[in-house]
């Protein structure tokens, strides 16, 4: 079966062309008109008598013949078996995708991933000093357990920079290092362990962001068709090649410190995760890439284009959009809040000046304000949805829980401190920290109340289109508030231990609890929104 439109050739049991999605004929259907001769003698119009050999009234020029319905003939397609059905379909939602379409798509993954690298030195520079001093003061500060085992006395040689430029790559790209260490001595056994740090400045996916869009833009520029599956097809490309790309640099990323000396060997290294790092690249960086695909048709509109044009696409657009301008208030607001805090302790600092790494990020305003203002931002967020802030963890057999809600205050569970908690939330109250921080409610409020408004207003909207919206606003609200929790995860084996030693902290928002809330508050807002455009449309 032939398109009308395009001309594509589609299976015969398509009911939308794959090409451009037009509807097919399902059947055709072919009816003919029978003839049959009047036989009143008389005009059913004036009245005046007719002859049989006439077709009209010679009075008032009347038809004096009769039509009736012939046989219709119904041609339907034979039926198809699920089976075959099945491997068809699998075969033709994969037919697009061809090595020219590959070719075309490697030249702007490439120019992203350059785009990013090169960005990512901006990040790096104002940074590293002052994270591989900590990591040294730590080293040298703190005793690792590990080395207290081992019962070594001599000086180790300082591990160089553990903080690297394509650390900041990979924290960009929001995976996170593991570090395993091991050591061992003559006098002890072996002691081994490992920790998983989740520390990441969420605003650096800002530049993989940039990137993938730029891919997307130039693709979109040289394709000739306004095909939004050959445009899709070409943004998955972009996402696995570039996937691919960051993949590969991960296994160059982090560091390694071994020394071997006559009685003791100690080693530490970090690696980053290969194949989160390729699903990174593939589904994330596909979506953005399609967005900026979508802006080289027209650049007043990102996912605006999706209108009218897909099942649901209106839904899609207006719950992305909402998303993006309420994340975006959020984070602006408190980015200049945290560089007006800064400048405050800048001013301020007195002794604080001695600890030379805080001094260095002080001084690196910018970053810390971006990276405290998105962090900050993304945790009031969620919380201003019904969903608590809360530190919880696991350590020496003990679980603990501490949390805090705008609407009720702190709370502490299990192992922590109750009196702790309502001191913090008695110092936060006389400081109005809180009613300032409920008053942020009506920012999303208000957009996701003009978001089903603008979508009743421009296609309509039904019950299914507002799910559809509030689905996808708590499905991106869920996976920021995953992104942005902090967590660590520690876990040492030896003689030292009476078995296996675990510890868990994270700090954050709960991302299932926030997604139900979310959705709640989206469908109840886009609700009232579609209300108010039905009436409006009434007055």
């Amino acid at each position: 079966m032939y398109c009308k439109i395009c001309g594509t050739a589609n299976l015969d049991h398509a009911n939308y062309c794959l090409q451009d999605g037009a509807v097919l004929p399902k059947n055709k259907k072919t009816a003919t008109l029978g003839f049959q001769k009047s036989k009143s003698h008389f005009c059913s119009n004036c009245g005046k008598e007719a002859g049989d050999s006439v077709n009209y009234c010679m009075a008032c020029g009347t038809s004096q013949t009769a039509y009736q319905p012939a046989a219709e003939t119904v041609i339907n397609h034979p039926a198809v078996p699920a089976a075959k059905m099945n491997s068809t379909s699998v075969k033709g939602l994969f037919s697009g995708f061809s090595l020219s379409l590959l070719k075309k798509a490697l030249i702007p993954a490439i120019i992203a991933f350059a785009f990013m690298l090169i960005a990512s030195i901006g990040a790096y520079l104002p940074i590293k000093d002052t994270l591989n001093s900590w990591f040294i003061e730590s080293l040298n500060n703190e005793s690792f357990e590990i080395l207290e085992e081992i019962g070594s006395d001599n000086d180790l040689p300082e591990p160089g920079d553990l903080y690297g430029y394509t650390d900041t790559v990979m924290s960009a790209h929001l995976a996170s290092p593991v570090f395993h260490f091991q050591g061992a001595s003559e006098y002890m056994d072996m002691a081994k362990g490992s920790a998983g740090v989740n520390f990441l400045p969420i605003f650096l996916f800002l530049i993989p962001a940039a990137a993938f869009m730029l891919a997307g833009y130039l693709f979109g520029r040289g394709e000739q068709t306004d095909s939004l599956a050959e445009r899709f097809r070409g943004a998955l490309c972009i996402g696995a090649i570039y996937g691919i790309l960051i993949s590969v640099l991960s296994l160059f990323s982090g560091f390694s410190y071994k020394v071997t000396t006559e009685g003791f060997t100690i080693s530490m290294d970090a690696a980053y995760p290969f194949f989160q790092l390729l699903f990174t690249g593939l589904i994330a960086g596909g979506l953005l890439a399609f967005i900026g695909t979508l802006f080289s048709l027209e650049h007043r509109k990102f996912t605006g284009h999706l209108q009218g044009r897909i099942p649901f696409g209106s839904s899609l657009h207006h719950g992305f959009s909402a998303f993006i301008r309420i994340f975006a208030v959020f984070a602006l607001l408190f980015t200049i809040y945290a560089a007006i805090k800064i400048q405050e302790l800048k001013d301020s600092a007195g002794m604080l000046s001695l600890y030379e790494p805080l001094w260095k990020l002080l001084e690196n305003a910018a970053f810390f304000a971006a990276s405290v203002g998105f962090q900050f931002g993304s945790f009031v967020l969620g919380m201003i949805h019904f969903v608590p802030l809360s530190f919880s963890g696991e350590g020496d057999g003990e679980k603990f829980e501490l949390g805090y809600s705008l609407y009720t205050g702190f709370y502490a569970e299990q192992g922590s401190s109750v009196m702790d908690a309502a001191g913090i939330n008695t110092f936060l109250e006389m400081n109005n920290g809180p009613f300032f921080l409920r008053l942020c409610i009506i920012i999303p409020i208000l957009f996701l109340v003009w978001g089903g408004y603008s979508m009743a207003r421009s296609t309509g909207s039904s019950l299914l289109n507002v799910s559809v919206f509030s689905l996808v606003y708590a499905a991106l609200m869920a996976i920021l508030a995953n992104v942005s929790a902090y967590s660590v995860r520690t876990t040492f084996n030896g003689s030292y231990y009476d078995g296996p030693a675990n510890e868990f902290f994270i700090l954050g928002v709960n991302s299932l609890a926030l997604f139900f809330s979310s959705f709640i508050i989206a469908f109840a807002c886009a609700f009232l929104g579609r209300y108010l455009a039905q009436w409006k449309s009434a007055q």
